[in-house]
């Protein structure tokens, strides 16, 4: 048998209830016992199902194989690569945040909104992180601190060290 994954079950706040729906339907839940979200095993976009647990076969081990788990939930499908619903909460309240502030020109608030959708992306984009990095250098701690707890799981380690370097 080739490695494959079983199915998790997630809430749409990126809670993870089981990374085995398949193997062990038993831990299933109808809501999240965190937050009391609504779960989902598949994709809302294309319907692939959400990757789980990894079967990995290993002839050499005595058990035949071993199991790599789900510890975070992804952000982006890997079938159709558009974002799961907990990053999407994620990326409209950093836009809101964004919009509300009384502190960020309009000129500044369009380049950091558009900047958002490419900050979460691990590709190199460096320019991108330091054009956000000069514009939240001029505002104020409490602003900074916030977008920043919104953004740090879910934006790349390359532009978070860029950003946030501490």
């Amino acid at each position: 048998m080739p490695d494959y994954y079983d199915t998790a079950q997630i809430c749409i706040n990126g809670h993870i209830i089981t990374d085995s729906v398949q193997i062990d339907p038993q831990i299933n839940q109808k809501k999240c016992d965190r937050c009391g979200g609504s779960l989902i095993t598949q994709c809302p976009h294309c319907n692939a199902g959400l990757r789980g647990r990894k079967h990995i076969k290993d002839v050499k081990s005595m058990s035949g194989g071993r199991v790599v788990y789900l510890n975070k939930a992804k952000n982006c499908c890997y079938q159709c690569g558009k974002p799961y619903p907990w990053l999407e909460k994620k990326l409209q309240d950093a836009r809101e945040l964004v919009n509300e502030s009384k502190e960020i020109s309009i000129d500044d608030k369009v380049i950091l909104t558009k900047s958002i959708n490419e900050i979460i992306k691990d590709t190199p984009k460096t320019e991108v992180a330091i054009q956000f990095k000069r514009i939240l250098s001029k505002r104020s701690k409490p602003f900074v601190d916030a977008l920043r707890n919104i953004l740090v799981d879910i934006i790349s380690e390359t532009i978070k060290k860029t950003i946030w370097p501490n």
